[in-house]
């Protein structure tokens, strides 16, 4: 609230679906969706403008689509939302479908002899 109220909040500390341990970053997504960066779940967690939770993207691993230690991510031309990761050393290109749990890697940055250790993005 302008007077510096707090007008709402979501996604509390803990281990369920709609819980957040570790906000490493937000983006605004499409259809006026938040999506938050989780770096302890590995994932990144999304919730519509009221609060509640649509779902998850990611999880552990180093495979496409999947995160180790997201720092951050932000959406590029319309669907596809890059993402960055920490302890991957990687940046990767999802194509998400909003209400579906459907996701793919479009493009992954090749770290080659150079150590990429990415810290935030934007």
């Amino acid at each position: 609230e302008p007077d510096g109220r707090l007008r709402q909040t979501f996604g509390a500390h803990g281990e369920a679906d709609d819980d957040v341990s570790f906000a490493a970053h937000l983006a605004f997504g499409p259809g006026n969706t938040l999506w938050v960066t989780d770096a302890m779940r590995h994932s990144i967690g999304v919730f519509g403008s009221d609060g509640r939770y649509l779902g998850r993207i990611g999880g552990f691993g180093t495979g496409p689509g999947q995160l180790l230690y997201p720092a951050g991510c932000e959406f590029i031309d319309g669907d596809r939302l890059l993402v960055v990761e920490r302890g991957g050393q990687r940046c990767q290109v999802l194509e998400v479908t909003l209400g579906s749990e459907e996701q793919r890697s479009l493009t992954r940055v090749d770290r080659g002899t150079k150590r990429f250790v990415p810290k935030s993005i934007g």
